[in-house]
């Protein structure tokens, strides 16, 4: 096995509305052929908070200010059987008072959609993922407790 490189990533859980009417922001890939969170690599010099906003925009064409951390996740890959990606995601909350356009990056997408909850649990591709739309959801009904 040759080199392994370490990527570092940034994304957000992107969720619009209040409670019934609460929906989550999910991508859909083409290649390969997913359904994922805004996410993407840190550019040199970037945190982030800023790369995840950046990503957002990029990917979903919404402009938000990211929230809460969510956390972080950690996983491995093979490129293309040569080398090992270390990937970190660092995932944030962003909040929309009410659901805007969609604007997904056509290159990338075919698909972006505000999806109920429990849909874009079922819809997204990855655990890790899930995870943090659980995590975004759990915090929103414990703000929504605390007012």
């Amino acid at each position: 096995m040759g080199e392994s490189i370490r990527l570092e990533s940034a994304g957000a859980v992107v969720v619009a509305g209040h409670s019934a009417r609460l929906r989550v922001a999910v991508l859909h890939r083409r290649s390969p052929d997913e359904w994922r969170l805004p996410k993407g690599k840190l550019r040199p010099g970037e945190g982030p908070r800023e790369a995840a906003e950046r990503e957002v925009k990029e990917e979903t064409g919404l402009r938000v200010t990211v929230g809460p951390a969510l956390g972080r996740t950690e996983y491995e890959y093979e490129e293309q059987g040569h080398r090992r990606i270390a990937k970190q995601v660092w995932f944030y909350l962003a909040w929309l008072p009410n659901l805007e356009a969609l604007r997904p990056e056509r290159t990338t997408f075919s698909e972006a959609l505000w999806a109920r909850p429990e849909q874009a649990l079922s819809l997204l591709t990855w655990e890790n993922e899930r995870q943090m739309v659980q995590r975004a959801l759990s915090l929103l009904a414990r703000l929504a407790s605390e007012t």
